[in-house]
Parts: C-alpha cells; structure tokens; sequence
C-alpha cells in the first residue's frame, strides 16, 4: 500500500506522472483525518456546518 490508496487503485500515465503523483499527493487516511477533524471542530458554529 502506497501513501494509504487502496491496492485496487489505478494509476494512469507514464513511470514518471506515477511518481510525482504518488510525491505530491496528500496520503488518503490523513486527508480523511483532516476533513473529520474540521468538521468536528465546526460542527455547531454558525455558518460553518448545517
């Protein structure tokens, strides 16, 4: 498992488009970690989250 994307996941492109990909992406189970964190810290203020 690469940066936490599931084995299934097809990556398109060359060699090269692969790996700056794989080097510029945010790893999945962080970015999830993230965005519920957000909206946890949100949840309830006005405006922010319904």
């Amino acid at each position: 498992m690469i940066q936490t994307f599931p084995n299934d996941y097809k990556w398109l492109g060359s060699k090269t488009d692969i790996e700056q990909m794989i080097g510029n992406a945010v790893p999945v189970k962080l970015a999830q970690f993230i965005g519920e964190t957000i909206r946890e810290m949100s949840h309830g203020q006005d405006g922010w989250y319904p």
